[in-house]
């Protein structure tokens, strides 16, 4: 597998947890986890943060920093990534 199919294969299965999980957000592990665990994507938090980083720019993604621990945040799917996801056919 090339590093972009990697690439697009860790954004795909992202904004399918994602949604999955909608209108709930997860935190970052959990996405880590289901990463590893349901897609057998060898991933860890720091290159997840990288394909997260971008889909919040773009705003497909919210970033939810947590009121009583602000280092804790967690992701949720905007409507704007649900709308790539239908679009591309893939939900």
């Amino acid at each position: 597998m090339t590093e972009a199919q990697q690439r697009t294969q860790i954004r795909n299965a992202l904004l399918l947890d994602l949604e999955a999980a909608s209108p709930a957000s997860l935190p970052k592990s959990t996405i880590v986890s289901n990463l590893r665990s349901v897609h057998a994507i060898p991933v860890d938090g720091r290159q997840l943060d990288k394909h997260i980083d971008l889909f919040v720019g773009e705003g497909v993604v919210e970033a939810i920093p947590q009121r009583f621990s602000p280092g804790d945040v967690r992701f949720k799917l905007t409507s704007a990534g649900r709308l790539f996801l239908e679009e591309s056919g893939q939900i």
